[in-house]
């Protein structure tokens, strides 16, 4: 009985798996159907690696959600290796702190979203590149925040 109970599910599983399809047969058989009229739409967008990175968009988002503070106080955003200051600007001139954060969403920033962000690296005697940068081309960045309106 036992054996006979093994031969099912051994005959099951492999039934199963045949009638699975790929993600590469399934595009293949979506493109041929003549009902199918959605398409898929790709957005191109830089490959980041070790040394280029690119500014993420950080407009309309909480300041909040926009980086980490550090034991310094300062609040940062990573980048591949690199950690770069987030400079708030407020409307008011009210600095921007971790208590009153949440109060605050980004209008704009500088430099733009999508910047290239160039990492270089110090390489040892025998080529070998460091796990922490030598420099970055970009110092801070500048997010402009206003009040949030709580009323509304």
């Amino acid at each position: 009985m036992k054996k006979m109970l093994f031969l099912f599910g051994a005959v099951l599983v492999l039934f199963l798996a045949g009638c699975s399809k790929t993600g590469e047969n399934e595009a293949k058989s979506s493109q041929s159907s003549p009902e199918s009229t959605v398409e898929s739409i790709t957005i191109s967008t830089p490959k980041s690696d070790k040394h280029t990175q690119y500014l993420k968009n950080y407009v309309g988002r909480n300041a909040s959600d926009t980086g980490t503070e550090r034991m310094s106080g300062q609040f940062m955003d990573t980048y591949g290796d690199a950690n770069i200051p987030l400079v708030f600007i407020t409307e008011s001139g009210e600095a921007v702190t971790a208590d009153n954060i949440k109060d605050y969403v980004v209008e704009s920033q500088e430099p733009e979203a999508g910047t290239q962000i160039d990492l270089t690296f110090e390489t040892s005697n025998s080529g070998d590149e460091y796990n922490f940068p030598e420099s970055v081309s970009l110092d801070e960045i500048v997010l402009h925040v206003k009040k949030v309106d709580f009323d509304n």
